[in-house]
């Protein structure tokens, strides 16, 4: 390197005030900063003008100054390529492994709570970048504070480690961390102080976890914020997170992913034409009886808080029902059960109707039997149109990633294509510094956990006086004028991994 640049140094100095000063002037400039490469337009001309003269005095000379230069600068040039540590081996420090080289066109993801291959949902949308299903996105970073902290050695830990940490590392040198704080190391050590780079932190914890996470995302970095529902235990941490991002100007994104699913507006379309017809938005898991302690446990905010989260988003901003304007609550069905000392609602089937006399009805089923979500449309009573999520256009390739991966949380397939879609419009509108158009704001995930929380006595309630053999529960009606009035349900949340944060105790 040394002596191409002297070579190149004496040529210039040499030519300077004699037959090829012209020359040397025009590309002097490229012999003061070394590191600076031609532009093409202007300087390929005043390379090849320049050339032209010299060649018309001294032929012999005017080709061999030109060699020298090209030499002084493409050697270099290549020695710094060849020497560079190869960006897809990466570059392992205390347990992280430093990212690619940046790009433009793409958010960096940091994925701030995985989960287990299979069942998390962090770790789903992870894989989904990883793999690039995202075209305006790249994972950068994986933060997992249980299976890289504490859990590490465990069984869980090991499969973690063998299954996401070794091949996603060796492959895209993805960073992992088990503090939030380092959740953009592997972006940073890819850029350079001149580079505006947009993160992404898509926060994917335990519920009970997300608000600290959230926080710490931001602190590290995060330019941008996908929160998965609920996003916090309690209506007034969600809020304090919201006034936190506001006060930092992050934009935050819900992870609710229905609102811009095809289905739903099928079924608003059918309804907006028909008199007095009421939409039934249904959403199925796939649990059993053996596994249905374990999703209790995994899930202890409660079902109204969890799983049935996007459905009352969807009355939130589609149907105008909120706590404030919640007139009547039917419960028509459903059940509860207390597995392990946790109480629960497993189904419901239940009807809210705001004080302006729109309505919607919600019906959950953890144990679906199979995986689904649907809109349906009935007008006075007789159903007259039903839409599924998955579609016949898209049910067999379900099937096959079904099929395939056997071993996989059913819902993660069948919503699959939303989850692409909410983070791929997500990072798009980041790099143009919009925000997205369609998707679900944390106002709406305020209002929704305003919801839940109010809706989760009165349901197990009157689910629990159902099976206790009241029949005139049945179909019980509940007048909440009085109730909407006042604030929503406090929750008093404690911290571990099997905390119930919301449900009822029998």
């Amino acid at each position: 390197y040394g002596v191409c640049w002297f070579v190149r140094f004496r040529a210039s100095s040499a030519e300077s005030d004699g037959l090829f000063g012209s020359f040397w002037h025009a590309v002097s400039r490229f012999v003061a900063n070394p590191d600076r490469r031609l532009e093409e337009d202007h300087d390929t001309t005043a390379v090849r003008q320049s050339r032209k003269r010299t060649n018309h005095r001294t032929p012999t000379m005017g080709f061999v100054t030109p060699l020298l230069f090209l030499l002084g600068w493409c050697i270099p040039s290549a020695a710094l390529r060849v020497g560079a540590p190869s960006a897809a081996l990466g570059s392992r420090r205390a347990g992280v492994v430093m990212s690619a080289a940046p790009h433009a066109d793409v958010v960096d993801v940091a994925v701030i709570g995985a989960g287990l291959p299979g069942r998390g949902m962090g770790w789903f949308h992870a894989q989904q970048v990883f793999s690039g299903a995202c075209p305006s996105a790249r994972l950068t970073d994986v933060v997992e504070p249980w299976f890289l902290g504490g859990g590490r050695d465990s069984d869980a830990g090991r499969t973690f480690a063998e299954n996401v940490v070794e091949p996603w590392s060796a492959e895209k040198a993805v960073s992992f961390a088990a503090d939030v704080a380092d959740a953009f190391r592997g972006s940073r050590a890819s850029s350079t102080q001149e580079q505006q780079e947009k993160r992404l932190a898509l926060v994917a914890g335990r519920t009970v976890d997300n608000p600290a996470l959230f926080r710490g995302a931001i602190d590290a970095g995060a330019t941008h914020v996908i929160l998965e529902k609920p996003g916090a235990p309690s209506v007034a941490e969600l809020e304090s997170m919201a006034a936190f991002a506001e006060e930092r100007g992050v934009p935050v994104v819900m992870g609710f992913i229905k609102n811009i699913s095809p289905y739903l507006g099928k079924a608003l379309a059918v309804a907006e034409k028909a008199e007095d017809a009421v939409v039934t938005l249904s959403s199925f898991n796939s649990y059993t009886d053996e596994t249905l302690a374990e999703c209790f446990k995994r899930n202890a905010e409660g079902m109204l808080k969890n799983m049935a989260i996007h459905e009352l988003a969807l009355a939130v901003d589609f149907f105008g029902v909120t706590v404030d304007t919640l007139a009547e609550v039917r419960v028509n069905a459903g059940d509860v059960r207390t597995l392990d000392e946790l109480t629960d609602v497993v189904r419901v089937d239940m009807t809210l109707i705001a004080n302006d006399d729109r309505k919607v009805t919600i019906v959950a089923d953890r144990c679906g039997p199979k995986d689904g979500c649907a809109a349906s449309v009935a007008v006075r009573g007789v159903e007259v149109a039903s839409f599924p999520m998955v579609d016949d256009a898209r049910a067999q390739r379900v099937a096959e990633r079904q099929a395939a991966h056997p071993d996989w949380i059913g819902y993660l397939l069948t919503q699959e294509d939303e989850y692409r879609v909410l983070k791929e419009t997500c990072c798009a509108a980041a790099l143009k510094d919009e925000f997205p158009a369609g998707v679900a704001t944390i106002r709406t995930a305020i209002e929704a956990l305003k919801l839940a929380e109010h809706l989760t006595p009165i349901v197990t309630e009157a689910l629990l006086k159902k099976q206790d053999g009241d029949d005139a529960s049945s179909a019980m009606t509940t007048q909440v004028h009085e109730q909407a009035a006042a604030k929503p349900t406090t929750t008093t949340t404690t911290d571990g991994p099997a905390a119930n944060t919301s449900v009822l105790a029998r």
